[in-house]
Parts: C-alpha cells; structure tokens; sequence
C-alpha cells in the first residue's frame, strides 16, 4: 500500500466529483485550453469540462488501484 498514490487518487475523485457536479466549479472557463476559442457553444464547453471531470475520476480511480494493490 502506497499512502501517496491513495492520497493522490482520493484528491483526483473529489476533484473530478466536483467538476462532473458543477463544471464551472473547478475548470473555469478562462483556465481551460479552449481559452480564447469563440466557436464553442456554452453547451459545448460544458461538455469539455464534464469529459475532463470524467477523465480526472478515472485517474482517481486508476491510482486508487496503484496505491491499494
């Protein structure tokens, strides 16, 4: 059991709980890489930042898996 790796995955869980409960909560729009693009909707950018959301929790739930094996 590595205590960094489950720190780190627990930290990646709340974090990407968070953005998939309220996108602009944690990826704001003016830190995100499509920064500057007019061509996305609002509906659109939503949706980048819940598949970042998504992303972040899947990482959690990988090093979660390093830190308890």
């Amino acid at each position: 059991m590595s205590p960094v790796f489950v720190v780190l995955g627990l930290l990646a869980l709340v974090t990407g709980t968070a953005a998939l409960a309220k996108p602009g909560l944690v990826f704001r729009p003016e830190n995100a890489m499509y920064d500057g693009d007019d061509d996305l909707t609002d509906r659109e950018a939503a949706l980048v930042q819940r598949g970042a959301g998504a992303a972040t929790v899947l990482l959690g739930l990988a090093l979660l898996f390093v830190g308890l094996a």
